[in-house]
């Protein structure tokens, strides 16, 4: 009895090892999120952009760190104008994000990187080169999320294509609440600790 215990264990930890070793990779390379935190609202962003895919429109100095709900226009980064190059051609994606206009960051740091739903755009930094790191934020002082109207979800925009490798996803999540699959993520490795944890001891 003992030995089909351990087992059963030992498959099932096999079992949930191999999903998670085959499991098709997260494509979402950019992951930005916007929190209430106390009185502000706070964006952060990381991760990185395939541009292979996209087509280069536009080179320009543009506004800063800004939500354009109405629009689903996202901007991370300094707060102050700065070099852009715009890219279209998104597949995918939200054009609205809530029903208010323009609302500009008070402070804002790191790399320039924003989505425009409405107009099937990217931006990213003048100089940008494909898959290199980005990291950003951007604070809304005294601001909620319905200050700034937008609504709390998860929006997710893709462009590209798998069969060449271009395939790419920018994420936003307005919430201040893991969605399940992240949860489920952060929870395996507690999941393993606990099989290694409930062994039986041989007397």
């Amino acid at each position: 009895m003992l030995k089909h215990t351990r087992m059963r264990t030992a498959l099932a930890a096999m079992a949930v090892a191999t999903a998670w070793t085959f499991a098709p990779p997260a494509r979402a390379a950019f992951i930005a999120s916007m929190q209430q935190a106390g009185s502000d609202v706070v964006m952060t962003g990381s991760g990185s952009i395939n541009l292979a895919d996209m087509s280069l429109f536009d080179s320009r100095s543009d506004a800063g760190s800004n939500v354009f709900p109405n629009q689903a226009l996202v901007k991370l980064g300094p707060a102050t104008p700065g070099p852009f190059y715009w890219y279209i051609s998104l597949n995918t994606g939200p054009v609205s994000l809530g029903t208010i206009a323009q609302t500009f960051a008070n402070t804002g740091s790191g790399d320039y990187v924003a989505i425009y739903g409405n107009g099937s755009a990217l931006g990213v930094p003048v100089g940008y080169v494909s898959n290199t790191p980005l990291v950003d934020t951007a604070t809304f002082t005294n601001a909620t999320f319905a200050s700034i109207g937008v609504t709390p979800g998860l929006y997710v925009w893709s462009w590209g294509s798998a069969t060449d490798g271009s395939y790419d996803t920018f994420t936003l999540q307005i919430d201040a609440v893991p969605e399940p699959a992240t949860a489920l993520m952060l929870g395996v490795p507690v999941a393993f600790t606990w099989l290694a944890r409930r062994r039986p001891r041989v007397r």
